[in-house]
């Protein structure tokens, strides 16, 4: 398999074959009803193999049928290895030596034109003998001629990409263009300081829309942390303590494959552009419109566009879209359309006052917040209220998971509630079919895609460019190891590049990439007292663009950023002032329908980092009775904005979960836990994970529904029959109401096997909400 078609040029069909795999019932033979050829599912998953990481994708064999998945728990603890993508660009290896030079040169002399650059570069002793001995390998067998120089026309270039990437600033001073190094301000931070600034990184990467340049900002903040090599963290890995006290839910991981066409969206709103939208399915029409804001739905896993076209506000979904080209500038001026209000479906609910309604009928208004509703009736029984929705057929999942409280008593059209009623009365049948009241809708169907060409877009990436490069980044790091006095061997150097993140060991090497495994033989100064660097003046930290906008995201997002040091946070604050947000002001929404439970204060937020970070206590007074915990892990959920945290309770000696909008003041413990937390958490794991058992049956497309709405869980399958599968999904017991949240709202696909309890649970649930339908 050549070389080439193993690194990336572009993410474009990757994000489908992805998406593919985390969304639905993905094998073989589906892959093309996704736009997907069968030779195109087979190239990625040979790819993904070369780069260790075909261990992501599960390959479950299902009776007869090979379904294939994506691991799912990485994300859940907060690694989200699909931003790895990114650091797979194709790139020549020699261009590495000239980047490090260029780097290394601005670096020594502070700021430099490009006449300083290219002397510097050339007289310098070692590094163009370097780069000549290292094509001399590589042209070996060829007949290219050896450079007796390194033109200046290949620095520029190179130098106007960095400078595009960020890694430098451009001026004119007395008509000549002078570069320098952008610095951030995080010279002069203690080491402390910069560890809590780690922690928020790394949890902002999770729950930020644009979080693929925090994935790349964070592995270089650590290093000015980590007392450890590289050659260290490839022997014994050993990852920062907080990277296992936070996890993270309902975060939609999968929009870090849709961040190229993101960040062309950023770029198009803060210049005022208008953007052609390609999409994936051929058959579909370019259009031209004009951006207004992104919104994001948790639940459904999905970014939207909002847009106008033909002065229409209209809606476009991301993970449909292709590719985005930026076209001519808009007047600003011109006002947004207002949305046309097309109430296609009006619903008059009954919510019955069952016991225990409180919370859901709580949890049900704020749910359906934003949707014109009004109170039609309220008696000691029910209350009636009348919804108008675009679309009253895609809440139906959703209405079912507020059962048995919630009844359709009328709607227009009847249909609708005709399928609601149908669907719960279907739940008691014995045998599973499709109610005669569903329709099965007819997809247009795909111009399939082909491997994408080796041709690299003209633009540069914010994400996907020769910084990102997992290659680029490996060379980067051997020197500043060598520069912090790290003793290394040839052999060592060797041992590195043959285990080096997002390369399989055991792989054969293929014919391009030896000539990046000898690299660092070449960009070396064997000394009488050991290595030397061949670039001994590369910064400790040379940040992109897009990670000091992600870093300016991070100083303004309330969520989080009450976790950075009030000296860094100034620090940061002067040195990107004239740095951007990602996105302009207003121009995001989370859309996801679902309880709202952003915290007012992030008081008890604090406490309980500090309680894990000390490894110290908490407690709180409840009804006159202290309750005291040991803080373990805390847990944020993108589409309810809410924290929660996973602890000890050291008086019965088990863990629990308990949101934290809910708790009242916390105080901190003094003294340090002896207790192994981590230790007790993976016991409690093993001893006391549950898995549900249940078949899933293709109705009205409910086997890629189920696929999608456990998208948070790892899904085991365990037999085949037609239209039918049987699956496991593991869970602990504070999940148990997600659970059934979701089995809900599949409604008469599911039949629950295990365990009793939950099947008894839902069966009483369908029983009661039946009965309220004869009683109407």
């Amino acid at each position: 398999m050549p070389s080439v078609t193993n690194y990336l040029k572009n993410v474009k069909n990757m994000r489908l074959f992805f998406r593919s795999l985390a969304m639905g019932l993905h094998t073989r033979n589906t892959a093309p009803k996704r736009g997907i050829k069968k030779s195109l599912h087979d190239d990625y998953l040979k790819r993904l193999a070369y780069f260790n990481m075909g261990s992501k994708i599960r390959d479950t064999q299902i009776g007869r049928t090979r379904v294939h998945t994506i691991a799912k728990q990485d994300f859940y603890w907060g690694h989200n290895y699909l931003a790895d993508l990114y650091a797979l660009y194709a790139m020549k290896t020699e261009i590495i030596i000239l980047i490090l030079a260029i780097i290394d040169t601005i670096s020594k002399y502070t700021s430099c034109t490009m006449t300083e650059i290219y002397d510097h570069i050339n007289d310098d002793p070692y590094i163009l003998p370097a780069y000549q001995s290292f094509l001399e390998e590589k042209y070996r067998d060829s007949k290219k001629p050896i450079p007796d120089i390194i033109e200046k026309q290949t620095l520029t270039r190179i130098v106007k990409k960095l400078v595009t990437i960020g890694i430098f600033k451009e001026i004119i001073q007395k008509n000549t263009y002078v570069y320098s190094l952008v610095s951030i301000g995080l010279e002069s931070c203690t080491r402390q300081e910069l560890e809590q600034l780690n922690r928020a990184v790394f949890i902002y990467k999770n729950i930020a829309l644009f979080s693929t340049a925090g994935h790349t900002l964070l592995a270089k903040l650590q290093s000015l942390t980590s007392d450890t090599s590289l050659l260290d963290e490839l022997e014994q890995p050993a990852p920062p303590i907080y990277e296992s006290q936070y996890v993270f839910t309902y975060t939609n991981p999968l929009h870090v494959i849709d961040e190229t066409i993101l960040y062309t969206l950023a770029d198009a709103l803060h210049h005022h552009k208008m953007v052609e939208l390609n999409f994936c399915n051929k058959r579909r029409p370019k259009v031209m419109v004009r951006p207004v804001r992104i919104e994001s739905d948790y639940i459904g896993n999905r970014d939207y566009l909002i847009a106008v076209h033909h002065h229409t506000l209209v809606t476009y979904r991301i993970d449909a879209i292709n590719a985005v080209s930026i076209k001519n500038t808009y007047n600003s001026d011109t006002p947004i359309p207002v949305a046309k209000a097309r109430y296609n479906t009006i619903l008059h609910l009954r919510f019955h006052k069952l016991q225990g309604y409180e919370i859901a009928w709580t949890h049900f208004s704020d749910t359906f917040r934003y949707m014109l509703t009004n109170c039609e009736a309220s008696t000691t029984e029910y209350t009636d209220v009348c919804m108008h929705v675009q679309d009253g057929q895609i809440l139906l999942p959703l209405l079912r998971t507020f059962l048995p409280y919630i009844e359709i008593i009328q709607s227009t059209p009847e249909s609708i509630r005709t399928r609601f009623n149908d669907n719960l009365r279907y739940t008691q049948h014995e045998t599973v079919s499709e109610p005669t009241s569903y329709t099965k809708k007819v997809h247009p169907s795909w111009n399939l895609l082909s491997p994408e060409p080796v041709e690299s877009d003209v633009t540069t990436s914010p994400l996907l460019n020769e910084i990102t490069a997992v290659t680029c980044a490996t060379q980067y790091r051997i020197q500043q190891d060598l520069i912090n006095g790290v003793a290394y061997t040839l052999d060592d150097l060797h041992f590195i590049m043959k285990h080096r993140p997002l390369l399989d060991s055991y792989a054969p090497v293929e014919e391009n990439d030896q000539y990046e495994h000898a690299l660092p033989s070449y960009i070396v100064r064997p000394e009488a007292h050991g290595l030397e660097p061949l670039f001994p003046d590369l910064p400790a930290l040379a940040t992109t663009t897009a990670e000091r906008m992600f870093l300016k995201d991070l100083l303004s997002d309330n969520r989080i950023n009450w976790m950075i040091p009030h000296t860094v946070s100034q620090r940061l604050a002067q040195a990107l002032y004239d740095v951007p947000n990602t996105l302009p002001n207003h121009t995001w929404n989370n859309r996801s329908l679902a309880i709202d439970e952003t915290p007012k204060s992030y008081e008890n937020h604090q406490r309980c980092t500090e309680a894990m970070m000390n490894g110290t206590s908490i407690s709180w007074t409840t009804a006159g009775t202290t309750m005291t915990v040991l803080p373990c892990k805390m847990e944020y959920n993108g589409a309810t904005n809410g924290y929660a945290l996973i602890g000890y309770h050291l008086d019965d000696h088990t863990f629990g979960y308990y949101p934290l909008h809910n708790l009242p003041n916390v105080t901190v413990g003094v003294n340090q836990s002896a207790i192994d937390i981590d230790a007790m958490y993976r016991e409690y794991q093993e001893t006391n994970q549950q898995t549900v058992t249940f078949s899933v049956y293709d109705i009205n497309n409910a086997i890629d529904r189920c696929f999608n709405a456990f998208s948070n869980y790892d899904i085991v399958g365990s037999e085949i029959d037609p239209n039918e599968f049987t699956l496991n999904v593991a869970y602990l017991p504070f999940q148990e109401t997600d659970i059934l949240r979701i089995l809900l709202s599949l409604g008469a696909a599911v039949r629950v096997h295990e365990p009793q309890t939950l099947k008894e649970k839902l069966d009483s649930i369908y029983k009661q909400a039946i009965t309220l339908l004869g009683e109407s």
